[in-house]
């Protein structure tokens, strides 16, 4: 069954596919710690390959890097790690605050909100009521284990499109198996 949800949902993406003008990866990185730097370089792997223009930010300096201007399709990932807590979804619910609105372009109406993704992360706290609001902002969210899959679903039961769980993304840092790759 897993095997048919991952294959209808990489056939329903690459129907609505978007072509994103900037894709801004985020995480706790360049703090000189080892397991953070790994899942940087699985970053760098898995993005690098797909992505034209993609740049790689601590949690720190993402408010300040990303372009609020922008007017063209941009995604931010969160990438890797026990990231599902206010640390890190604050300043993340901060850029989605202050980009979500509608402008007029050539006499349409067009939204420039970013769209974010959570990949391969996980909570290292209970989902209470606040954690789960501030979840609402990602487009979709990738679990590294389904302990915390399973709790979410438990939690928000209508919210199974949006979510899936895989491998913890370190284990993409050797050779990995094929459909695990298709994932992300």
């Amino acid at each position: 069954m897993w095997k048919r949800r991952i294959f209808l949902k990489r056939k329903m993406n690459e129907e609505k596919a978007i072509l994103y003008e900037r894709v801004y990866v985020v995480g706790y990185y360049f703090k000189g710690n080892y397991g953070d730097d790994l899942l940087l370089d699985v970053a760098q792997r898995i993005f690098q390959k797909r992505v034209a223009t993609v740049s790689y930010h601590s949690i720190e300096s993402i408010e300040k890097e990303y372009d609020y201007g922008s007017q063209k399709p941009c995604a931010v990932v969160l990438f890797g790690g026990e990231v599902l807590n206010a640390y890190f979804l604050d300043r993340l619910v901060r850029i989605y605050l202050r980009t979500s609105h509608i402008v007029r372009v050539d006499e349409t109406m067009v939204s420039v909100s970013p769209k974010l993704f959570a990949l391969g992360v996980s909570s290292n706290s209970p989902f209470n009521e606040t954690l789960l609001n501030q979840l609402s902002i990602f487009t979709h969210i990738l679990f590294r284990n389904q302990n915390d899959y399973d709790t979410y679903l438990r939690l928000r039961p209508l919210e199974t499109a949006r979510v899936s769980w895989s491998f913890d993304p370190v284990f993409y840092a050797g050779k990995f198996p094929k459909m695990s790759a298709d994932v992300y």
